[in-house]
């Protein structure tokens, strides 16, 4: 088994409308990306929709982390080395694999970004 370059992107807080305003529509769009809670509710299919509308909030990182697979990459941006730079890997991120596939984070497995 070979090991796969994943590109790391992430929400930059900086391109997000009114982030400060925490009773802002985008604050609220942020929290459900970034909590899971709105992938309880409403289902993961509505948390895509949503990552893809808020599309020019994501940011890719410089640099890529290996992995055998998407989990094996989480583990290594997480508690390994990574290239890029940026924060841990969590809820709401997104690996771009060496086919230029998006694979979103939830908070139960990755989700192919379609």
């Amino acid at each position: 088994m070979s090991r796969v370059k994943y590109k790391v992107k992430q929400i930059d807080w900086d391109l997000i409308p009114n982030f400060d305003n925490r009773a802002s529509v985008e604050f609220d769009d942020y929290m459900k990306i970034k909590s899971g809670v709105f992938q309880k509710d409403l289902g993961v299919s509505k948390l895509i929709d949503l990552v893809k509308n808020r599309n020019e909030w994501y940011e890719v990182c410089e640099g890529y982390i290996n992995g055998y697979s998407l989990w094996n990459a989480y583990q290594e941006g997480n508690i390994g080395e990574r290239t890029f730079k940026g924060a841990s890997i969590s809820t709401g991120d997104i690996l771009i694999d060496e086919d230029n596939q998006e694979w979103l984070l939830t908070d139960q497995d990755f989700e192919l970004v379609a």
